[in-house]
Formats: structure tokens, sequence, C-alpha cells
């Protein structure tokens, strides 16, 4: 995959993504998953979420395989994957109050441009830390991650995990859940005609493609309510704003 970018202009991208934030106050975000045959994880104790109020809970879903409590406090989670470029902007919000909800730590991991998930002796990748991380919110609310936009995998679209904790210690690069409690377990999904166009620069995941029509956790798990917006274009990366609406 040589001709995939590795680098993104930060400038640029911070500087869409603040268009992101002010055109797209009203996006909203989800959680995780497993590959196709797997076992539920509890799908039916999850948060459903509200349609109601000025910040309505979003809907949990559930967790899936692939998480590991890697514990890397850290912005930037690229470790020399390359891909189509992908700032992550995530802004949390407590649900009750519509108030930003600040030092809580926002986890995410997903898949690579080959469907593959780091550390995980299914993938063949066991001790590789990539497109894994940390992230403690600001006094607004907001984390902000380096990543790519993830590939695929058979029953799986393409998609970003998501989970949110208060509490925990962060020391130096590492963050330590012992003593934090859980608040939400979500999912990020991507508009379908952008995955169908990833299709002809990810030529190297031999999965079979998924759309989120095809997937079970979106249609079943209110995947609709986790589609992210992108500023940008498959050339010079992306950048993308959501906005968590959390019980904490």
């Amino acid at each position: 995959m040589g001709w995939m970018m590795t680098k993104i202009d930060r400038r640029e991208l911070l500087r869409t993504s603040v268009g992101a934030v002010v055109g797209g106050a009203g996006l909203v975000l989800l959680n995780a998953c497993g590959r196709s045959g797997d076992l539920d994880t509890g799908s039916s104790n999850l948060n459903p979420g509200s349609e109601t109020g000025p910040c309505p809970l979003n809907p949990e879903q559930e967790e899936g395989p692939f998480y590991i409590d890697e514990g890397l406090l850290r912005s930037d989670v690229l470790d020399g994957q390359s891909g189509v470029p992908l700032l992550l902007s995530i802004k949390l919000m407590r649900a009750a109050k519509c108030e930003p909800i600040a030092n809580a730590a926002v986890e995410i991991w997903s898949a690579n441009s080959l469907g593959k998930y780091s550390d995980k002796w299914q993938e063949g990748t066991v001790g590789q830390k990539y497109l894994r991380g940390v992230q403690l919110t600001d006094n607004s609310g907001l984390v902000k991650f380096k990543t790519v936009y993830p590939g695929w995998y058979a029953g799986r679209t393409c998609h970003i995990h998501l989970k949110v904790r208060t509490g925990g210690t962060a020391s130096g690069s590492s963050y330590a859940t012992a003593g934090s409690k859980p608040s939400f377990g979500g999912q990020i999904f991507f508009p379908p005609a952008m995955n169908e166009a990833l299709r002809s620069l990810y030529t190297q995941d031999n999965n079979r493609f998924t759309n989120n029509a095809d997937d079970r956790v979106y249609t079943s798990q209110h995947g609709a309510r986790g589609l992210l917006s992108l500023d940008g274009t498959m050339d010079a990366g992306f950048a993308g704003l959501i906005v968590v609406n959390v019980e904490a």
C-alpha cells in the first residue's frame, strides 16, 4: 500500500475540524462490535438512548471481542499504519444538563486499512498497538485523535469503537482504569457512499466488503444515530466531529 498517505497536514485538518464543530452541533455517536458470527456481548442490556430533549442520550452498542485495556494515553494512534488520514474530534456532553464533561477518558480502537485489529492472536498482530489510544477531555469536553479511515471485514462495515470512563488515573503516557467507572460504549459509523469509494483505495483489504445496510450492529442497534459527518476528501484526508451525550 505504498500509494497511501502516511502524513497529514494537521493545520489544514484542524481548520476544517473547527468548521465541522460550527456546522455539526447536532451530530451524535454510538458503540462497538465483533466479527461476523461472534457471540452477542449483552446487546439486550444496552442503553437504548433517547430521541427527545435538547441533548438526547446516545444509544449504546455491544463491545465485541477486540477490545484490550492497553492504557495507551496518546492522541496519535497511527503506529506506522497507512491509510486515508482522519483527524477525529469527539466532544463529550452530559445529557441531563447539556454541559461538557471535562477530564473523562475517551478510548478508541479500530481495524486498519486491511481490516485487522492490533494485538490479537486471531489477526496475527500480537504485540502491535496500532489504532488504539486514550485521551482525557479538556474543559470543553473535547478530545482529538490522529488515526485513519478504518477498513472493513466480513459482516462488519467500516467503524471505530468508543469507550468512555470517568475516574481512573493518567500518568505520563499511561491511563490506568482501576477505580474508573464506565459510562458509555459506542461506535462511530461512516457515510455509505464514502465506504463504497474506499474500496478502490483499500485494495489489499481482502475481506468480503460490507456496507452499513448489511451490518447487523448498524441495522439493529441504532447505527444511524452514530453516523459521522466528514469534511475533506479521500486524497487529502478527513476531519470529523462527533458529539456524544452520555449519563455521567
